[in-house]
């Protein structure tokens, strides 16, 4: 209901269709619509109108209240309008406390809905009643508490930054959020001091654990070359368990080949027993047609003669075509001879293909198991070593491995090529297999077709008679079945009539479908469009959401990268402190050495003193002495030098020996031999060394008396001697180490024999567990070479067997030129034969007829079924054609559908421009009346 002004009343009492003043359209900053994030109808704009009754229900409390100031304006004058909104205006500004809600009662009574309950009314409790008091009474009311508890608030808030204006309805929430925040700097603090604390015991914790992992690294490569000499064990037992495989395998062929040979037997026997039987028939058959040709009558001479030159012909006939079966059965020898070969040969190839592939499965088995032990190496230098570092420790037996895999690959390349050679040679032999068994058949049908012709023409004039007996039954049965599908026929075609009515009126159904269908499609698309701006805001959301999270997790990411690498760091710089440490040993041991060379000149001064007469008998002798006493120092230096490259190349000998050494039971023996020896070459060095100390002090003493003799030359000879004596104290800090080097590879040497030891257990464990297997398998061999002699048994009792049947097939042969003498008696009674047939020819010629009518009888009904067939047909046709112009009728509506979906957004777009321009008259039209007014 909308009220219009006139120029009578001033306002109308209308209900019209009212449109909406604005249309929002989603745009982006240029004022293009947005489908992305709107989707494709943010650029159409809902231009369908309302119904008058619709809109008036929804703007009826606006409508009312519009009546309502109106009659005011006109009874009270601007003043009752003004009044009204304003208190209007002070009733919705009641203030409340965060996240209560307001019962809005007063603005209920203003407006006139005090009496009414709607779904989102409610009652306040009376503490948070609704009361409307003056302003300047409320500024009155606030006490000096309150106000202290605000300035102390406000300085509060001034220290921390924040310089917002406050109401004093506020006050206690933000003294709680103090209270809340100075609890929670308390926490931040503690939670600090224990965060300090913990980075100490972790320092400390790391420091712990280096030593550890100095350990963990020793045992690791011990690890390392105990799992290698397992792996080659393994590789070992494989082998032997496929070798026993394949020699298991040949086993299985050699008795297939027995069982084959004893089936082949026994069907020979099975056939000279059945040969043994029709010769037995054979001979009874000759009693009793001897007993036959007593009984009958004489017959004409003429039909016999004929008869005999006949049967005299095709004797001859079958006499040549043995001769040639005789000659063919000689090839057929030499061909299963041939073939016999051919076999022995496809089955060695088959043995060969089958070794070789054990083979490549064992390598491939050898490069998986390999590929683990890498795998596992990794994972077990992840927290010790680095890989680099294994690798230069490892890098010339990973050649040497590598060399042999390119030598395996090679001959598994070659492998392959005989394979596929052997395959084709199989293939070949194969072929040649199949001509000659081809061969053999077609020389087996021969002979069987000579056999077969004799007794094939006596039975199949007996069974002419049974056949064109069991014709003519199943034509009558075809009449039978041929009047079944006729009355078929019919019933389809009653149901295919009424199949088209049915869809006739499921036409008619569709139709009437497809009106209601266009309808609820109208009101589907709006409700998706409203769905999908719905679905598009909750999908914004949750990327937000997702992204807010992977940056949270790239964070935490960050943090452990940095730590990671702290830790790098922090092991990097331990060991190159430890490297830095093992350096200014040496100095120290030097300075260490210089106190005990200043008390040695002491007392060489006394020396000098005391050999002060016999100055002048070494005056001479002085360069002599000086040059000794540096070449033997020099020479003394070299040999210790010397000494201890020996020593290392030694420590590093007995160190690839013992990683190469197998490990046996003499072994350990060995190993205490090499200690005794070391032990007496340690012996003998302490005491070259306590020779070269009394000749060092002999030296000096010889020096220290050239010292006091030449006085003239005192200064530089004192230099010498000091610079003498910082080299002797050299070599003794170096004598002084390779003692310590000596301790730590005697050391090493117990620790190497301990591991030695516990070693030689476990493998001396494993060597009993392989020696039962190896019981197990030999008891398992004497088992089979039992089994063997016990078919070698039956394989001689077979070829007895074998023998026996030989000589029994010599027989027959004998008895078969008995059958064919008894071939011409049966031809005498094919004559009689003969004349029995020419009278079932006359009863056949009578059935014949018989059969021509009923096949005429036939033709007619196939015509009949052909005629229905065909209106099957063209009913089917026009089936089709209806169904065609269904689907184009169908399309047309939709067609039309389309059209006038656009023609009624043509008209609401008019709908729009006219009440546009109605408004227009209406906003003149006030115009006016207001120009009207200020005239009068």
């Amino acid at each position: 209901m909308i009220f219009h002004l006139t120029q009578s009343l001033g306002m109308s009492f209308t209900s019209r269709a009212d449109m909406p003043d604005h249309f929002e359209f989603k745009e982006t900053t240029y004022g293009v619509p947005n489908p992305i994030d709107a989707g494709w109808n943010s650029a159409r704009v809902q231009l369908r109108s309302n119904h008058p009754l619709e809109s008036s229900i929804k703007n009826f409390r606006n409508n009312q209240i519009k009546l309502n100031n109106s009659v005011m304006l006109h009874a009270q004058g601007p003043a009752g309008p003004l009044i009204q909104a304003m208190e209007l205006r002070a009733v919705k500004q009641i203030g409340r406390h965060p996240f209560l809600p307001s019962s809005n009662f007063q603005l209920d009574v203003l407006t006139g809905k005090d009496m009414e309950m709607d779904f989102d009314d409610f009652l306040n409790t009376v503490d948070f009643k609704e009361t409307q008091a003056q302003p300047h009474m409320e500024v009155i009311a606030l006490t000096e508490n309150n106000l202290e508890k605000y300035s102390n608030v406000r300085n509060l808030l001034g220290k921390l930054g924040y310089t917002y204006q406050l109401s004093p309805g506020n006050l206690p929430l933000l003294e709680e959020l103090l209270k809340d925040l100075m609890s929670s700097k308390e926490e931040v603090e503690q939670y600090k001091q224990m965060v300090k604390k913990v980075d100490k015991e972790k320092l400390n914790l790391q420091n712990i654990v280096q030593p550890y992992k100095q350990d963990n690294g020793k045992l690791a490569l011990e690890n390392i070359d105990l799992h290698t000499q397992l792996f080659k064990l393994k590789q070992e037992y494989e082998k032997e368990q496929k070798e026993f495989q394949k020699y298991k395998r040949e086993n299985k062929l050699y008795v297939e080949d027995l069982e084959f040979l004893y089936r082949t037997a026994e069907e020979r026997v099975k056939k000279l027993e059945v040969c043994s039987r029709t010769i037995s028939g054979a001979d009874n058959k000759k009693k009793d047609q001897k007993r036959v040709k007593s009984s009958f009558p004489t017959y004409d001479l003429e039909n016999f003669l004929n008869k005999n030159e006949r049967s005299i012909q095709k004797t001859c006939d079958t006499v040549q075509t043995v001769n040639n079966g005789s000659t063919k059965l000689n090839e057929c020898e030499k061909m299963d001879r041939q073939a016999s070969e051919l076999f022995e040969e496809i089955n060695e190839l088959k043995l060969d293909n089958q070794h070789q592939a054990d083979i490549i499965a064992a390598l491939k088995c050898q490069i998986t198991q390999k590929d683990r032990e890498i795998c596992r190496m990794r994972h077990a230098l992840e927290g010790g070593r680095p890989h680099s570092a294994v690798s230069r420790d490892y890098c010339h037996p990973c050649k040497q491995k590598e060399s042999k895999i390119t030598s395996l690959e090679g001959e598994l390349e070659e492998t392959l090529k005989k394979q596929h050679e052997a395959m084709s040679r199989a293939l070949h032999l194969a072929e040649k297999n199949q001509q000659l068994e081809r061969e053999l058949k077609d020389i087996d049908n021969m002979a069987l077709a000579v056999e077969a012709e004799c007794k094939s023409r006596v039975k199949n004039n007996l069974r002419n008679m049974d056949i064109v007996e069991e014709k003519l039954r199943q034509k009558g049965e075809e009449v039978r079945r041929l009047e079944e599908t006729v009355m078929n026929l019919k019933n389809k075609i009653e149901r295919d009539e009424m199949e088209l009515e049915n869809l006739k009126r499921d036409k008619q159904m569709l139709e009437r479908s497809l009106h209601t269908a266009a309808g609820e499609k109208k009101n589907l698309n709006d409700k998706i469009n409203y769905f999908l701006l719905i679905g598009i805001l909750s999908h914004e959301k949750n990327l937000n959401s997702e992204i807010a999270r992977l940056q949270e997790i790239n964070k935490s990411l960050q943090r452990q990268m940095c730590d990671m690498e702290e830790r790098v760091v922090d092991i990097l710089g331990t060991s190159c402190k430890g490297h830095i440490k093992t350096k200014p040993l040496k100095k120290q041991n030097v300075t260490s050495s210089l106190p005990a060379s200043k008390v040695q000149t002491s007392a060489n001064t006394v020396i000098s003193s005391k050999l002060g007469k016999g100055c002048q008998k070494y005056n001479n002798n002085e360069e002599h002495s000086e040059c000794f006493h540096k070449n033997s120092c020099m020479s003394l230096l070299e040999k210790i030098q010397q000494e201890r490259d020996f020593y290392h190349n030694e420590c590093h000998r007995l160190k690839d020996q013992l990683g190469s050494m197998p490990y046996r039971k003499d072994s350990s023996t060995e190993l205490i031999v090499q200690i005794s020896d070391l032990e007496k070459e340690v012996i003998d060095l302490k005491r070259e060394n306590c020779s070269l100390r009394h000749e060092n002090s002999v030296n000096l003493k010889r020096l220290e008396c050239s010292e006091h003799l030449s006085c003239s030359s005192g200064d530089s000879l004192k230099i010498i001697m000091d610079r003498l004596e910082k080299e002797r104290d050299m070599a003794l800090s170096d004598i002084s180490r390779l003692q310590g080097e000596r301790d730590a590879l005697k050391e090493k040497m117990k620790l190497a024999n301990e591991s030695h030891i516990g070693e030689q257990a476990r493998f001396e464990k494993i060597t009993r567990e392989y020696e039962e297997r190896i019981r197990r398998l030999e008891s398992e061999r004497h088992e089979l070479i039992s089994s063997q002699s016990c078919q070698r048994i039956a394989l001689a009792n077979m070829e007895e067997k074998c023998d026996e049947y030989k000589e029994n097939i010599r027989k027959v042969q004998s008895d078969y030129a008995q059958m064919k003498a008894n071939y011409g008696q049966l031809k005498s009674l094919q004559e009689q034969t003969d004349r029995s047939l020419s009278d079932i020819q006359n009863r056949h010629s009578q059935i014949e007829m018989e059969l021509r009518v009923a096949t005429t009888k036939i033709h007619d009904k196939e015509r009949i079924i052909g005629n229905l067939e065909d209106e099957i047909l063209s009913l089917r046709k026009e089936k089709t054609n209806l169904m065609a112009s269904v689907t184009f009728i169908e399309k047309e509506k939709d067609g039309l559908l389309v059209t006038l979906d656009n023609k009624t957004e043509k008209v609401a777009k008019l709908e729009a421009h006219i009440k546009q321009q109605e408004e227009r008259a209406r906003d003149l039209n006030e115009k006016v009346s207001h120009l009207e007014k200020k005239i009068e």
